[in-house]
């Protein structure tokens, strides 16, 4: 080990280590899958917290709650706090399985995303459309951004997993 006054070896100055020193591909696509699985969390709250209110000032507002409707924001929020859980448990791991299952919750949180949007829509088609139908609206389209999100950094990860067990382990 040198200091930075001491000897150094002939023929450079120090200043050639950048050149020695890289990060193996999957380390970096690791990193990046996680700190886009923490964003995607986020979002998932986000959605979380705007599809709760908005089936709270649905139920409030109408006189004879829609069941469908409601059914639809419940599986909703459902798989939404699933996927926002899921995607902390991803971020975390050092291995493929719940990063695998965040895909397949993800891919059930879409088709629910797209029933309940259509429903949200249905009612948006009036002169005035309702707040709580304009808030189901706005809900609905940070969930498609966080499911977007969410598969791009989970699919990503899932990469960088498979690339790393394809290389011998480090000797220590």
């Amino acid at each position: 080990m040198s200091s930075g006054t001491g000897p150094r070896a002939k023929g450079t100055d120090g200043s050639d280590h950048k050149f020695r020193q890289r990060v193996n591909s999957h380390y970096t696509l690791m990193a990046l899958g996680r700190s886009r699985l923490g964003l995607a969390a986020k979002l998932h709250c986000a959605h979380l917290a705007a599809t709760a209110a908005s089936l709270a000032l649905a139920l409030r507002a109408a006189p004879e709650p829609d069941l469908l409707r409601a059914a639809a924001g419940g599986a909703v929020l459902l798989c939404t706090a699933a996927c926002a859980r899921s995607a902390l448990g991803a971020a975390k791991s050092s291995a493929g399985g719940p990063a695998q299952t965040y895909c397949s919750l993800l891919l059930l949180t879409c088709a629910l995303l797209g029933v309940a949007l259509l429903l949200a829509l249905a009612q948006c088609v009036g002169e005035t459309a309702p707040l709580h139908a304009q808030l189901a609206v706005a809900a609905h389209a940070i969930g498609a951004g966080a499911t977007a999100v969410g598969y791009g950094a989970a699919t990503k990860l899932l990469a960088a997993f498979a690339e790393a067990k394809g290389r011998p382990a480090a000797r220590k």
